[in-house]
């Protein structure tokens, strides 16, 4: 039985584990082999394993009348409901015929119940039976119409048949000969088709070789093109080789140029100031 809570022995109060805890098989033996007294207060002292037992058949076991629904409200030991059997024999037989009138009386209410209730279903049918043979009779008449409407319209489609018949005869011959006047004109055309096949794969590979000839031709055209284009590109780069020297030797004739510019305009700038000063001299010396 597992110990629920803390698990401490009841003695020292030490703490305890789950393997120190088991079952003690020879201490439940020791216990249930101890005598009790009946809890009914009888005479009999039993083992604790047979106290459940015991209690079944104990005589001053607390018990009811088997007729307890029936209206019997006896309760007392079981020693003493076989004497209440046998000294209300009459009272429970009382008791039984006023049940059984009881339940004879609901009975037959019931079943007065359930035979109105039949005779109203039974009305009620006959008066839909009614009505169903008068809808079946109605069924019947239109039924009656309609066969002789369909057996009218069978006679008629079985003249339409024959004439049919006799018109599709007619056109099978009339296919038959049309059938042969194909098939001379489908051989015709398909001899005029073998024809033009035959050309046609003539014409396919007179094209293929002239594809192939011109194909060369290409080839041979892009040889000498890619030939010329080299050429042309060496040319270029001479060319441009040529004039990017021709453009570094102007440039410098340029800078050359205009640092002789620059010196002469000094030169002239000084001339000028020069010449100024001595105007303002003789401005001043005429003054």
């Amino acid at each position: 039985m597992p110990i629920k809570g803390k698990r401490k022995c009841p003695l020292d109060n030490k703490r305890l584990t789950a393997q120190q805890v088991f079952d003690d098989l020879a201490a439940e033996r020791q216990i249930l082999s101890l005598k009790i007294k009946c809890p009914n207060q009888c005479d009999w002292q039993v083992e604790l394993r047979n106290a459940k037992n015991h209690e079944m058949d104990c005589p001053m076991t607390i018990v009811t009348c088997n007729y307890l629904n029936i209206g019997c409200n006896f309760k007392g030991p079981r020693k003493f409901l076989s004497d209440h059997y046998k000294n209300n024999l009459v009272e429970h037989l009382a008791i039984t015929t006023n049940q059984l009138l009881t339940l004879k009386d609901e009975s037959k209410q019931q079943l007065e119940e359930v035979t109105a209730q039949l005779l109203e279903l039974k009305d009620e049918n006959k008066v839909r039976l009614d009505m169903i043979k008068a809808g079946f009779i109605t069924l019947q008449n239109e039924n009656d119409k309609q066969v002789s409407r369909l057996m009218t319209l069978n006679n008629e489609s079985e003249k339409q048949a024959k004439e049919v018949k006799a018109k599709l005869l007619e056109l099978q011959d009339d296919n038959k000969v049309k059938s042969d006047i194909f098939k001379a004109e489908f051989k015709t055309l398909q001899s005029k088709h073998d024809k033009q096949v035959s050309r046609f794969m003539t014409l396919k590979n007179e094209s293929k070789k002239q594809v192939e000839e011109l194909t060369a031709q290409l080839l041979e055209i892009q040889d000498e093109s890619k030939m010329k284009l080299e050429t042309i590109l060496t040319t270029l780069f001479t060319i441009q080789n040529k004039n990017e020297n021709q453009v570094a030797r102007l440039e410098t004739e340029i800078e050359n140029h205009q640092d002789e510019s620059e010196e002469n305009i000094f030169r002239l700038q000084t001339k000028i100031e020069k010449h100024q000063n001595v105007s303002k001299q003789n401005v001043f010396r005429f003054n």
